[in-house]
């Protein structure tokens, strides 16, 4: 694969990932706690969410990648 697919597919990935899992945890973070409705605790678990998202996608895909590229070494063209 080319370098720019591999980076739009890393930020798509993370992008998409990341916006579901922050909504996803500040939603839970906001049933579980609705007593306390401080906007800054689910800011910081949107930030949280989007940059383990991030982290955790980049380290997947770039092992991900590395796998497929051997793999198709194999195969002839």
């Amino acid at each position: 694969m080319k370098k720019e697919s591999k980076l739009k597919k890393i930020l798509f990935e993370t992008i998409s990932g990341g916006v579901g899992a922050a909504v996803g945890g500040s939603l839970a973070y906001w049933v579980y706690a609705p007593q306390t409705l401080d906007l800054s605790h689910e800011k910081y678990t949107f930030i949280g969410a989007l940059v383990g998202a991030f982290v955790g996608s980049y380290l997947y895909y770039t092992k991900d990648y590395k796998k497929e590229e051997e793999s198709n070494k194999n195969y002839p063209k």
